[in-house]
This record gives C-alpha cells, sequence and structure tokens, in this order.
C-alpha cells in the first residue's frame, strides 16, 4: 500500500509540500481513508501533528504553480524487516 499512496502524493500538485504542512488532510485529499483510531493513536504518539492549520495548506493547494521549497524526508514509513 505504502507504493501507491507515495505515488497518490506525488501524483497530487505539490503533494510533497502538503504532506509536510498538514499530512492527514493531504491524506484524505488523496482518497486515503484513517481509520480514526489509528489518528487518535498516531496523535497520542506524536502531539505535533495537531498544531496544523489550515490555512497554509489551503495556500500552497490554492497555489497554480509548483512551489520551490524542497525537503526530503527520511523515515516516514517503517520498513519490515
Amino acid at each position: 500500500m505504502e507504493p501507491e499512496i507515495v505515488k497518490r502524493i506525488d501524483a497530487f500538485p505539490n503533494g510533497g509540500k502538503l504532506f509536510l504542512i498538514h499530512p492527514f488532510r493531504l491524506l484524505q485529499d488523496v482518497g486515503v481513508a484513517i481509520d480514526p483510531d489509528l489518528q487518535t493513536q498516531l496523535v497520542q504518539r506524536f502531539p505535533e501533528l495537531t498544531g496544523f492549520s489550515d490555512a497554509p495548506y489551503e495556500a500552497v493547494k490554492a497555489a497554480k504553480a509548483q512551489q520551490n521549497v524542497r525537503f526530503r524526508v527520511h523515515g516516514l514509513f517503517r520498513r519490515k524487516q
């Protein structure tokens, strides 16, 4: 499932940037349903996930051009061993 989610994010305009701005909103926008219990567990483990604002997400989402800022994220998904 991970490759499909990454593919959807990559295909969404400014998807990677939107993920960093508000991951739950982007996942919803690309059609990934997160179980409410899982979302609660994620927020409990990573309380910083509650501090996202809708305003920057909406601004970048409404932008017509690709944004120039680049991010490199490591360790987003836990790898199976």
